[in-house]
């Protein structure tokens, strides 16, 4: 039978096998934790996210709301009178958009703040 020796040895290596070699990460365990909000451009960063979330209702001769967000010149003169900022923030004052879903991420909505804090670079 067995002894104490070969049940504690048994014991053992089920313990260690338990804390095997996984390594965890930051970027594995939370997704992908930086933004990048320092190189911020309309083409390569706003368009895109507008693209994705915004242009299938605001654009067209009629768009939603009548805000229209086809062009550079569209989206910076609604972020400027404050209403698109208003809306991807879902404050209570405005209409929140994206009108279904979570909405934009906080690094997305960092990304337009920061596109107008450096003027709105094209």
């Amino acid at each position: 039978m067995f002894s104490s020796i070969n049940i504690g040895a048994v014991t053992l290596l089920f313990l260690f096998s338990l804390n095997s070699c996984y390594y965890d990460n930051e970027q594995d365990l939370y997704g992908n934790t930086f933004c990048d909000t320092i190189s911020t451009t309309y083409a390569a960063t706003i368009e895109p996210i507008i693209i994705t979330n915004c242009i299938s209702c605001h654009s067209s001769s009629t768009p939603n709301g009548n805000i229209n967000l086809e062009s550079y010149t569209d989206v910076k003169s609604a972020y400027i009178s404050g209403k698109l900022l208003c809306s991807i923030q879902k404050n209570a004052t405005c209409q929140p958009m994206p009108p279904t879903g979570l909405g934009l991420s906080t690094c997305e909505i960092n990304k337009f703040k920061s596109w107008a804090s450096k003027n709105y670079p094209n």
